[in-house]
């Protein structure tokens, strides 16, 4: 299960009770530098498409506000976006959402010579996932999972 960093973790308690009235919540936060620039990612989520203006929308929410907090010393870009069809899944709030769905698992190290695995989500518990790989369940320890994301192939 990925960690959180202090700034996303912040980040992300602080708007959750601005985006609580509203039809949208966080899928997830992320705050990383690449290259020379810092960027602040807000991820939502919401029953149906998340378009354009839905990022626009929970944007000019949040934008100020944040500017008031000052979560970030450094100079960031704020982006506000769908986590996307192939979403990344690094909680279990992730994992339940999409029980009986494809999903693509990477590990750290290899399992029956494999570090990748495309399956059926089929359990979720605190500590692991079952996926269904063509007829045969695979458990997989969070703690050994590298990178997990919806599959749409």
């Amino acid at each position: 299960m990925e960690k959180k960093n202090a700034v996303e973790k912040s980040v992300w308690r602080f708007l959750e009770p601005l985006l609580e009235p509203t039809p949208y919540e966080i899928y997830d936060v992320e705050y990383k530098k690449e290259g020379a620039e810092w960027f602040l990612r807000v991820y939502i989520d919401k029953d149906g498409v998340i378009d354009l203006d839905d990022c626009e929308a929970v944007t000019n929410l949040i934008n100020e506000p944040l500017d008031e907090l000052d979560p970030i010393r450094d100079p960031y870009f704020l982006e506000v976006s769908s986590p996307g069809v192939e979403r990344h899944l690094g909680s279990v709030r992730h994992f339940r959402a999409v029980i009986g769905e494809k999903i693509r698992v990477k590990t750290y190290t290899k399992i029956e010579n494999s570090k990748e695995w495309v399956g059926t989500l089929t359990e979720v518990s605190e500590e692991e996932i079952t996926i269904d790989v063509q007829g045969k369940p695979m458990v997989f320890p969070y703690d050994k999972i590298a990178k997990a994301n919806l599959s749409v192939f």
